[in-house]
């Protein structure tokens, strides 16, 4: 998020030419994203499916080896926004309510049909996928590639994005 020229000349005033109020705004706002960047986690955050969650800190890591353990680095700024990326509004849209209630119930409804694969009477694993908007997510779960807070997000989040 960059400040406006409006905005610049709001801070600076009359006191400088507006060509260079603005050019020094814009390195500083640079200089700042730079530095936002390069910092180092100061802990980690890690919630594995069968065991509590929590926080580590004083635990140094090589490069891009925390997050391949599934471990999530905590910062003490937040970095900027990527270019193509949006946060999730604080409070979620209905939609959003909705996509997160719909994945939790098939999560819970994928893991019983593949596990009993319609024994009973209930719903084959088949019919349970050909039915299920969700799948992909709902595999990801049964297959330990993500568990059921990060499915819930994801859905939250397509939810959010009008997808």
């Amino acid at each position: 998020m960059s400040l406006s020229d409006e905005e610049i000349l709001q801070v600076v005033g009359n006191r400088a030419d507006i060509g260079d109020a603005v050019r020094i705004a814009r390195a500083i706002e640079a200089k700042i994203e730079t530095k936002l960047r390069e910092q180092e986690p100061f802990g980690y955050y890690w919630n594995f499916k069968d065991m509590e969650e929590g926080i580590i800190t004083g635990q140094h890591f090589v490069e891009g080896e925390a997050e391949e353990q599934g471990y999530i680095p905590l910062f003490e700024h937040p970095a900027p926004i990527p270019e193509g990326y949006q946060l999730v509004p604080i409070e979620p849209t209905e939609a959003m309510v909705h996509a997160g209630q719909e994945i939790a119930h098939d999560l819970i409804t994928a893991n019983c049909c593949k596990s009993i694969n319609g024994l009973g009477g209930g719903k084959t694993w088949q019919e349970f996928k050909d039915g299920c908007k969700n799948i992909e997510l709902c595999e990801m779960y049964l297959n330990d590639e993500i568990d059921s807070v990060e499915a819930i997000y994801r859905a939250m989040l397509a939810a959010a994005r009008g997808e």
